[in-house]
């Protein structure tokens, strides 16, 4: 049987309190070698093109370019 390392997950938001605060509670939960959270704008990623598997967002693809919000 071979063995796969168990899956991560990487939050982005725009704001440093909420960067802050996941980090704080995935410290605290000692999930943070599965979760990574980063200060970034959505609408321009900064990771290298195929870093994920997949996406999901909650509350934020409504303020980007292609809906009319602000993104970008």
């Amino acid at each position: 049987m071979s063995y796969s390392p168990p899956p991560t997950r990487t939050g982005i938001t725009i704001n440093q309190y909420q960067v802050d605060r996941a980090t704080h509670h995935n410290d605290r939960l000692g999930v943070a070698p599965l979760a990574d959270v980063v200060r970034g704008n959505f609408c321009e990623m900064p990771f290298p093109a195929n870093t994920f598997d997949a996406a999901y967002a909650i509350e934020a693809t409504c303020h980007g370019k292609a809906t009319g919000g602000r993104g970008g």
